[in-house]
């Protein structure tokens, strides 16, 4: 305090400064400082608080070099360093004004990379955060040495917000790049061959050069003019010519280029050919099988298969006055394999051999014949020679199971197989299937099946077994003895009872033969009652005939029944009597009925026959019941009131007291109708 001692009247006042010195920056927080007066002629004491407020004090400090170089083609990255000096954690948001073209960004702050603001997040006090700045130069060209300016604008995050400008020196540094194109159209040299080539320039930097040519030569070549200096200005371009002159023993290959500069060089590259003296020839010689057979003629041992190894011999013979030491490349059709021996120096006056290797693809198309072309490189040279395979045609197929479910007897199942053209030609075949004796195998939407190279499909059979067990099934391709593995074998178990399985076409001789017994039938049992109408000769007592004996057969052995035949009943046509006898005895013991148009009317069959171990004596009666439609008469028609207007069946029994021999007697003997001339449908 600047007093602490006063001498007051009534009403009197006094000022007292009070000093307070703190930290810088003082910590952030509320501080009280207590002072107390006392009255001392009065012994009483009067306290008073001075209260002291710090809030959150920023203050940031950014380091980073003096002048940043950046490229003029490519994006330049260099960070600065954020100090926090304040007297808390505080963060600071940050922006970058780009210099006019260039694009400036922070590459690890900010919502992406590149971004031209950001944050920098809570920094501790005292402490610093580097900051990654990137800047990318405009799309044209710069020149070097040129001044920039990159401003970086600091925000603090606090109550009372403080700001900061910053501003990053940039300059351009300097980028070299030259265009080197040779206007010289240069062809095969001779050894003693003097050439000039004139060259171009363009210098495409950003800076003014200097240049200082030099030149690589191959062997026997040297340089006769134009390796002076010379300069290129920035955008600028320059010619001129260098002359360069062979020993005779010149040879060919690579030329370069060379232009320095005071800060690097450029080079340039192209190739010489030049006339060796060596002068070799190329032949092919041979050609070895995958069998080991050798043939002078690329074709001589037949077609090439597809998928397999075959060894091609050439030889190369130097008729020159040097030697040769040649590279060698093979250059195949795509997805061929091949590789050839180390390439043998060839001496002047000397035949050597190269053998290569080729492998064809699986998938080679039948008919195509492939170029092979090999080729020799050195000294200036290039010889080569082409050859021509000839892909033979192969037939294959593999088969797979897809589904091979177990089976239960009497139940149709799908069994799936799966085949695939493994050769490399269209096949078109029926497919066959050899199945267990009994079971029954259909196959899905036709036999036939067409498959190109590589192409697969699905063969769907509906398989239905007859017996239990474990059973092996064969699906083969028909007329396919030239495709390998044309027949499969699978193993398909089946579970259950032995069942018998009926084909529809035993259904129909079922259906037919049993129409006509019907048939037959019903005409029978109309010529009966038609006779019993008429009156004539002897009647039977509710309509019995011995039929057995009629037809010449044995009666029925005991225990055995005949076949009950009920018919449906429907209106049958009146048939006109005849007065021709038909004696039953005469007749053969079997006869035979031949099939009629079927009926408009439905017709039900029901066959049951029972027989016993136990032959009864011949005598023994039989009985035959058939049940047919029967018209009614039309003279009865009013007059019999009991009888019913439809009569359902008529009953056809057999008695013991008639025998085949002795037949029925001449005068009660049914008379069989002319159906010759009837215009009735049933005849």
């Amino acid at each position: 305090m600047s007093e602490t001692g006063f001498i007051l009247d009534g009403g009197q006042s006094a000022l007292s400064n009070v000093t307070v010195i703190h930290p810088s920056p003082p910590d952030p927080g509320t501080y009280v400082i207590s002072l107390t007066g006392i009255d001392n002629d009065n012994s009483i004491n009067f306290p008073y608080e001075i209260m002291l407020e710090v809030p959150d004090l920023a203050k940031a400090r950014v380091s980073f070099p003096p002048i940043v170089a950046v490229s003029p083609v490519l994006q330049t990255n260099f960070s600065v360093e954020l100090f926090n000096e304040g007297n808390a954690d505080i963060g600071y948001n940050l922006f970058l004004d780009s210099p006019t073209g260039w694009q400036a960004g922070f590459t690890d702050l900010g919502a992406q990379p590149g971004a031209p603001s950001a944050s920098s997040g809570a920094i501790v006090r005292d402490g610093s955060l580097q900051v990654g700045i990137s800047v990318s130069p405009p799309v044209s060209m710069v020149r070097a040495g040129s001044n920039l300016s990159l401003n970086l604008h600091i925000i603090s995050q606090t109550e009372n917000s403080e700001s900061w400008t910053e501003v990053v020196n940039l300059r351009v540094g300097v980028y070299e790049d030259l265009e080197i194109s040779l206007e010289s159209t240069v062809g095969m040299l001779r050894p003693d061959s003097s050439v000039n080539l004139q060259f171009s320039v363009f210098n495409e930097g950003n800076s003014d050069l200097t240049l200082t040519p030099s030149i690589q030569l191959p062997g026997g070549w040297s340089v006769t003019s134009g390796m002076n200096t010379f300069s290129v200005d920035y955008g600028d371009g320059h010619n001129w010519l260098v002359g360069i002159a062979g020993n005779g023993q010149a040879v060919g290959g690579v030329m370069t280029l060379v232009l320095s500069s005071p800060t690097g060089e450029i080079s340039w590259s192209t190739n010489l050919s030049v006339f060796s003296i060596a002068d070799p020839q190329i032949s092919f010689s041979s050609i070895t099988y995958p069998d080991s057979s050798t043939y002078p003629q690329i074709t001589e041992g037949g077609a090439h298969i597809p998928g397999e190894l075959y060894y091609l011999t050439w030889e190369i013979e130097n008729q020159g006055d040097g030697d040769w030491s040649p590279i060698v490349s093979l250059e195949l059709p795509t997805g061929y394999n091949g590789s050839c021996d180390e390439v043998p120096k060839v001496d002047s006056g000397d035949t050597e051999s190269l053998t290569c290797s080729v492998e064809i693809p699986v998938n080679a198309m039948p008919d195509m014949q492939p170029q092979i072309i090999l080729t020799m490189n050195g000294g200036g040279l290039e010889i080569s020679d082409t050859v021509s395979l000839l892909i033979a045609e192969v037939a294959a197929v593999t088969w797979s199971g897809e589904l091979l479910p177990e089976l239960e007897t009497g139940t149709q199942h799908l069994v799936k197989l799966r085949i695939e053209n493994t050769g490399n030609s269209m096949l078109s075949h029926v497919i066959a299937v050899d199945a267990p004796d009994g079971w029954e195998v259909i196959i899905d939407s036709g036999s036939t099946i067409s498959l190109q190279a590589g192409q697969s499909t699905s063969v769907r059979l509906f398989v239905t077994a007859s017996t239990p067990g474990l059973e092996q099934c064969t699906v083969r391709l028909t007329n396919a003895e030239a495709v390998a593995d044309s027949e499969y074998t699978f193993n398909l178990t089946a579970t259950g009872e032995v069942k018998t399985i009926v084909g529809s076409s035993i259904g129909e001789v079922i259906m037919w033969s049993s129409l006509i017994i019907i048939i037959v039938g019903g005409i029978l049992a109309i010529v009966l009652i038609m006779r019993k109408e008429k009156g004539g000769g002897k009647s039977y007592a509710s309509g019995q005939v011995n039929t057995a004996q009629a037809y010449g057969a044995s009666p029925l052995q005991s225990g055995q029944t005949v076949a009950h035949l009920p018919v449906q009943k429907q209106p049958v046509p009146q048939v006109a009597p005849s007065n021709i006898s038909f004696n039953w005895a005469q007749r053969p013991q079997q006869h035979s009925s031949h099939p009629s148009p079927q009926s408009e009317s439905s017709v039900t069959e029901s066959l049951s026959t029972e027989s016993t171990g136990t032959e009864p004596p011949i005598d023994e009666p039989s009985e035959v019941e058939e049940t047919a439609p029967t018209p009614e008469p039309a003279e009865d028609a009013q007059s019999s009131e009991g009888d019913s207007k439809e009569k359902e069946s008529v009953a056809v029994e057999s008695t013991d007291d008639e025998s085949t021999e002795d037949g029925v007697p001449e005068e009660t003997q049914p008379e069989w109708p002319d159906l010759g001339d009837s215009d009735d449908p049933w005849a």
